[in-house]
């Protein structure tokens, strides 16, 4: 068959020979030109030798490679299953254990019950034993006085005058003890989470790599077939966990088995889910978020029983179950499905990585939600800035850890409109309007939420006359909810001071709308102070604190309403009232016996109304200082008007002596402001007056002007007649010869001649 082959370069020349070096066929031409000295061999020789080799090789793959990995299909097929039949037989046995448990817990629960009918017939027997006793002393008493009547009716004997030694009462007399019989209310125990921990180890999928050879050479030279390796994660880390609550590692020689290793999970999530969480009005908190997480994701946390990771964890599985019971389908169904599908497997590489980063894909939004809600308020500062010893660092762990607690739910990170789970999660504070605020109570939002909640839908609350019966109900819901609990275990030996303090400050923010430092530190001094107020003897735990400032606060609401009304107004209020306590410190609306924040804030801005030399000299600070009259007006008689009273007693009742003098302190002044206002508007409107004139009327007026009393008017009538002489002065000169008509008016008898004179 080579005979018939010819040469590129001389065509004529047929190949005859094979160039070993050259690994090519050449002609006798050839190898005198260009092949001259090389190793040559006849070109038939060379065919044959490569015809032979590929003989065997075909022989090899028929006969060893072929047969062999059919047999590795087959193992496989078998190893599948017998996997599947495996996972059959265990699942069995987990539901059988499950029902082993259900049982258990039905039997300890029939024991229970069995056990307080026991307790119960007791205390229905002692009851009815001594119902008998006391029916055998009723019969008695009633023989023992048939038989006395019977004694007194019949003719007397000698035992007659020994009656009163027959019948001896003493024993009657002599009642036995009262008892009460009650059953204390049944406590459930909690019991999940030690039924999480206890249930049973999980199974653990084993991989063991077994090298296998093909037998080529003899074996000795030959290569295990392998896999590719994974870069970015192990093939054989299940990062999946079927429940987070369990951490299990040990290290075998050969290999390491992980039943779930959450730290590693989370940190593959960490990243593109703080990609997600954004903050619109502050991304400078976004940087810092990152780095806070990355501190927490790296600390030690050996010794401690709780920490940031596990709580992390918790909620991740909280919320996958959430959303699987939404989904109406098992975790397993919708990762094999999503993992299985050719577009995933094929950008991923490999089935293993595949599912991998679809777990990663799927539980970034999920862990971006709970990001998102443990930040609100900057909370994350609390857990990286506090000492770990510290009763907010214990505080803030313990609720991390307990999913119940927090009510993070899988709605939270889903559109309510499309059911997806949102490219983005905004982190939303909860100051009062939107306002951004730092927290200094951990999950002081948690608190507020659940106390509010209690406050505004218990029917009975609405019932309670006075703050303290209405802080005892809210305490008792409280002390039954999850965080209610929480908060009695980790703040049970704080100081009291301490946590209402921290809460107390979040707390201003939540439901006043802060504008600066200053009016924060008034409103949470008003507050303190009310709080001390109603319950004068201190209340002895934290929890009922946290109660009694809502308590407060839903009493001083409008008062509250009142000062922000004012500051709104006037900006600089807030810093004219420190200004005057430090200054007038003995002034009687500067006290902590009293709520007066209001009406100190109220007199101290109509004081700024008060006209000066300086204000009135022109027409543009006369229109200057009427438009701040405008401008405080509303504000000042809503304020005036939600003081007025039946009578002076009923107000000091209500609001306190001091408050009711403050008012009617400031109802005068604003009254003296008005009338000045009415002068400049209808009487100077069109000339300025001396500002000596305007003076005078404000100094007239006096403190206690008030226009229901005759005397009030009398002075402002006193002024107009003052004006209005001077202003005829002022037109016609010196008056004299003044006549009254008969409608008393004031003539002139020159203006009077002047008038009756026909030729003028």
């Amino acid at each position: 068959m080579v005979d018939m082959l010819y040469c590129v370069e001389h065509t004529k020349r047929r190949l005859e020979c094979y160039c070993n070096p050259c690994k090519e066929p050449v002609c006798t031409d050839c190898i005198v030109q260009s092949h001259n000295g090389h190793s040559v061999e006849l070109l038939s020789t060379v065919y044959k030798r490569i015809t032979d080799q590929a003989k065997e090789q075909q022989e090899k793959i028929d006969n060893i490679l072929l047969p062999k990995y059919k047999e590795f299909l087959f193992n496989e097929t078998a190893k599948q299953s017998a996997l599947t039949r495996r996972a059959e037989e265990i699942k069995k046995n987990i539901e059988t254990h499950t029902q082993n448990l259900v049982e258990m817990i039905k039997t300890i629960g029939a024991q229970t019950v069995e056990d307080l009918s026991k307790k119960e017939k007791d205390g229905l027997q002692e009851i009815e034993q001594t119902k008998n006793n006391f029916k055998k002393k009723i019969n008695e008493l009633q023989l023992i006085s048939s038989t006395i009547s019977t004694d007194i009716e019949a003719r007397p004997d000698i035992s007659f005058f020994n009656m009163h030694e027959k019948y001896d009462l003493k024993r009657f007399e002599t009642t036995p003890p009262n008892t009460d019989y009650s059953l204390t209310d049944f406590q459930p125990g909690d019991i999940e989470r030690v039924l999480q921990d206890n249930f049973g180890i999980r199974p653990i999928l084993h991989r063991s790599r077994n090298k296998s050879s093909c037998g080529l050479e003899g074996g000795n030279d030959s290569q295990p077939i392998q896999e590719p390796g994974e870069v970015d994660m192990m093939e054989d880390q299940d990062v999946y966990p079927p429940g987070f609550g369990d951490m299990v590692e040990h290290t075998k020689q050969v290999h390491v088995e992980r039943k779930v290793d959450i730290a590693f999970f989370i940190k593959l999530t960490a990243r593109p889910a703080l990609a997600m969480v954004k903050d619109p009005e502050d991304s400078g908190r976004t940087t810092e978020r990152v780095k806070i997480l990355l501190e927490l994701l790296h600390q030690e946390t050996k010794g401690e029983k709780l920490n940031f990771m596990q709580g992390i964890g918790r909620h991740l599985a909280a919320l996958m179950k959430e959303k699987e019971e939404t989904m109406g389908q098992s975790a397993e169904t919708w990762l094999y499905a999503e993992a299985t599908k050719r577009d995933c497997i094929n950008s991923a590489g490999t089935f293993w990585r595949a599912r991998n980063q679809c777990i990663i894909e799927k539980l970034s939004p999920i862990l971006a939600g709970i990001i998102a809600q443990l930040d609100t308020n900057s909370n994350l500062d609390l857990l990286i800035q506090r000492d770990p010893s510290s009763w907010e660092h214990k505080l803030w762990l313990e609720i991390i850890n307990n999913p119940s607690a927090t009510q993070i739910e899988y709605s939270m990170v889903v559109s309510p409109k499309k059911q997806e789970e949102l490219p983005e999660v905004i982190v939303k504070g909860t100051g009062c309007d939107g306002l951004k605020f730092k927290a200094l109570m951990p999950f002081s939002w948690l608190i507020y939420r659940l106390i509010d909640q209690i406050l505004r839908t218990s029917q009975n609350i609405e019932k309670h006359v006075n703050v303290q019966e209405s802080v005892m109900s809210v305490l008792v819901i409280v002390e039954k909810t999850t965080l209610g609990k929480v908060l009695q275990k980790c703040l049970s030996e704080v100081k009291v001071i301490d946590c209402l303090k921290a809460y107390l400050s979040d707390f201003v923010h939540m439901v006043y709308h802060v504008t600066s430092q200053e009016e924060h530190g008034l409103v949470y001094e008003n507050l303190l102070n009310g709080i001390n107020m109603e319950f004068r003897e201190g209340l002895p735990s934290v929890v009922m604190n946290f109660v009694a400032i809502h308590a407060v606060y839903s009493k001083t609401e409008p008062r509250l309403r009142n000062f922000a009304s004012i500051t709104r107004v006037w900006p600089g209020c807030s810093e004219r009232i420190i200004e005057f306590q430090q200054k007038s410190a003995q002034f009687y609306l500067v006290t902590d016996q009293e709520l007066t924040l209001d009406v100190l804030g109220l007199f101290l801005l109509l004081k700024s109304l008060e006209p000066n030399k300086d204000s009135l000299t022109d027409q543009k600070g006369r229109q200057l200082w009427q438009k701040q009259v405008h401008k405080y007006r509303p504000v000042v008689e809503r304020i005036l008007g939600q003081f007025v009273t039946e009578g002076h007693q009923t107000g000091v009742e209500e609001f306190g002596r001091r408050c009711m003098e403050g008012i009617r302190e400031a109802r005068c002044v604003w009254t003296k402001v008005v009338v000045m206002k009415l002068f400049l508007q209808h009487v100077c409107s069109d000339e300025v007056m001396p500002v000596e004139r305007l003076m005078t009327l404000w100094v007239m007026l006096r403190d206690n002007v008030d226009f229901k009393d005759i005397e009030s008017l009398e002075k402002v009538e006193k002024f107009l007649k003052l004006c209005m002489k001077n202003s005829v002065t002022k037109v016609f000169g010196y008056v004299h010869h003044i006549v009254n008509s008969p409608l008393h008016h004031t003539l002139q008898i020159n203006m009077l001649i002047d008038m009756l004179n026909p030729s003028q």
